[in-house]
């Protein structure tokens, strides 16, 4: 599983075995942001730079959760 390029500029690509069933970004206050996902990336452009949780729910059922910073 790889959440990559962290840093990021905007443009996170999701790299996993299993497939996604939800994908979550939160803030560091927790309140959850409204990302667009599709094709295994999640376009954070529209966000401010700073430190987000994002949390992928796998079909699985399996939980994984990962820090990114955007610049």
């Amino acid at each position: 599983m790889g959440i990559y390029p962290n840093p990021t500029n905007g443009i996170l690509n999701i790299k996993t075995d299993s497939e996604i069933n939800v994908v979550n970004v939160t803030n560091v206050v927790g309140q959850k942001l409204k990302i667009q996902y599709s094709n295994n990336q999640i376009n954070m452009q529209g966000l401010p730079s700073g430190v987000y949780i994002v949390e992928l729910v796998l079909k699985n059922g399996q939980k994984i959760s990962k820090k990114v910073i955007k610049n």
